[in-house]
């Protein structure tokens, strides 16, 4: 298991992401570091956790359209991988991300129109892909897939080709009240073994070890020693963590 920390980036700042109501997001203030500095911060995340990823999602792209490439090139620069949603929404969008160094495009349900046109790009190796979720049901801008439930859809990307599968219920994000999309992770593992997970949405740290550790042991995985992770450290920026199961 991995946990990956998460950034939100709006207007070149760290925001405080809660319930996917972007117009209640603000610069983050905690413990490891101040949001106006967005490098420095993920410097200080690092410190806290294992390994050299983490998951950017950049808000002007994914509502304006208007990616902050600068800031962005910039958090490159401080990881050894970004998984970068930049709010794709055209096979043009998903290459540009892919040109960025150190970068993985995350490609989200919420902005990818026509999302076939994606899986025969030739690209799908280099990708994640985000089933964005709202209060358990799917979001999607294709409207060909807006009728599928959140298995049905999650099956049907793995019948495409998908390999890598973020599910984050928008709605959880950053209320610390545990991660609802555990019970779907569980369901897809026992389908499609093979199928690689990430989920997050309402991470707090250690609180929620026992549940996410049950679920792990149910599938065959390793326990895992949340003391190791040093989360109990960490202020509001603990709410913004993915698990990699």
């Amino acid at each position: 298991m991995r946990l990956i920390p998460v950034l939100d980036l709006l207007s070149g700042h760290a925001v405080h992401a809660i319930a996917g109501q972007r117009e209640r997001y603000r610069c983050v203030q905690g413990v490891l570091g101040d949001g106006q500095d967005p490098v420095q911060l993920l410097t200080a995340m690092r410190r806290v956790v294992s390994g050299d990823c983490c998951y950017v999602a950049d808000l002007d792209a994914i509502v304006h359209g208007r990616p902050q490439w600068a800031l962005i090139e910039g958090l490159a620069g401080a990881i050894g991988s970004l998984w970068l949603d930049a709010g794709i929404r055209s096979v043009a969008d998903l290459q540009a991300v892919t040109r960025l160094q150190r970068g993985t495009p995350v490609l989200g349900t919420e902005t990818a129109a026509q999302l076939e046109q994606f899986f025969r790009s030739g690209l799908l190796g280099q990708m994640i892909v985000s089933l964005d979720l709202r209060g358990g049901q799917p979001v999607f801008a294709d409207p060909a897939w807006q009728s599928l439930t959140a298995l049905q859809a999650a099956a049907r990307l793995r019948d495409l080709g998908v390999q890598r599968l973020l599910l984050l219920d928008l709605q959880a994000v950053g209320t610390g009240a545990g991660i609802p999309t555990l019970t779907l992770c569980r369901e897809l593992k026992q389908q499609f073994p093979e199928l690689q997970l990430i989920t997050g949405g309402g991470v707090r740290g250690p609180e929620l070890a026992a549940r996410v550790e049950a679920i792990l042991v149910e599938l065959g995985k390793v326990e895992v020693d949340w003391s190791k992770h040093g989360l109990a450290s960490a202020g509001e920026e603990a709410r913004r963590w993915l698990v990699g199961i």
